[in-house]
């Protein structure tokens, strides 16, 4: 009876176990993806990709020129959004917007456009400048462009030509500096060489260094320069790369004296003192000798 009872319980556990497998087999297990490797998912997209460019300047530059104008060129837009960020004179970070969101421009109605704007540096100071220009759509959607730019009213260097001469290549903003100096340095020392901005910049934008006085030997050459506008103020923001360049000066011998030896050596002699005196000396002699034979001949008769 007992091996009886235990059977039909064995069985009867077979066949719960097997009912719980198949009811295991037809849940869902739980965090699995229903969706086959077939199906897709779409994303709806509402309105248009609004989308902006700053074209001008090209790139990231470095210029002397404090009236910059900024083209843009845009599409799919309602708004735009110009600002500027910058570090004024006293060190602080600023940021300025410079488009006016009440002008008609600056909110156009979708169609592809451009503007530009314009700004003079000048106003704010020196250093580096960075633009960026902001496209807001319809539904919000915001597309941005930046670019830097980096601005000193005068930038120079100064560089040994190649016929030998040290010039200072200088470009100045014409806007901003009327008036200045350069003033020049031999192995650190300030010597009395003093140039004129603009009066001293030749038709190739460089001034030549005057060093005819210069010694022979190996010296290093550096320049300070001095910038004032309109108004006779010091002009900040003055940019001067590679300004302390060797170079060497030599002892040219005078080719026009010839060699007569250790004694006349140092005496500077020119072949056009030898000519002359060779003559003198051909001269008198001749007229002795003339002489002398005059009075032979008159002691023989």
């Amino acid at each position: 009876m007992k091996k009886t009872r235990k059977h039909i319980i064995g069985v009867f556990g077979l066949v719960l176990v097997a009912m719980m497998t198949f009811l295991a087999i037809g849940i869902d297990t739980p965090g699995a993806s229903a969706t086959s490797a077939t199906d897709t998912i779409t994303v709806r997209v509402v309105g248009t990709v609004p989308k902006v460019s700053l074209l001008q300047p090209s790139g990231n530059i470095t210029t002397t020129s404090s009236n910059q104008a900024l083209k843009i060129d845009y599409e799919n837009v309602r708004s735009i959004t110009i600002k500027m960020a910058y570090t004024d004179k006293n060190g602080v970070n600023q940021t300025v917007t410079l488009s006016d969101p009440s002008d008609p421009a600056y909110s156009p109605d979708g169609a592809p456009g451009s503007l530009t704007e314009g700004v003079n540096l000048s106003n704010y100071g020196t250093g580096k400048f960075t633009f960026t220009v902001s496209g807001t759509g319809e539904d919000g959607v915001t597309s941005t462009d930046t670019l830097e730019v980096t601005y000193y009213p005068v930038i120079s260097n100064i560089e040994e030509g190649d016929d030998g001469e040290v010039y200072v290549d200088i470009d100045y903003d014409p806007d901003v500096v009327k008036d200045g100096e350069v003033y020049v340095y031999v192995d650190g020392k300030k010597t009395d060489i003093v140039l004129r901005i603009p009066e001293d910049i030749g038709s190739d934008g460089k001034i030549l260094i005057p060093l005819d006085d210069l010694g022979p030997g190996d010296h290093k050459i550096s320049v300070e320069i001095v910038a004032y506008d309109e108004e006779g103020k010091p002009v900040d923001g003055i940019y001067i790369e590679d300004n302390d360049i060797p170079y060497e000066t030599v002892e040219v011998p005078d080719t026009n004296a010839p060699d007569t030896g250790g004694l006349f050596r140092n005496l500077n002699i020119t072949k056009e003192d030898y000519l002359v005196t060779g003559l003198i000396v051909f001269f008198v002699f001749g007229v002795v000798a003339f002489g002398i034979v005059a009075r032979n001949r008159k002691n023989r008769r």
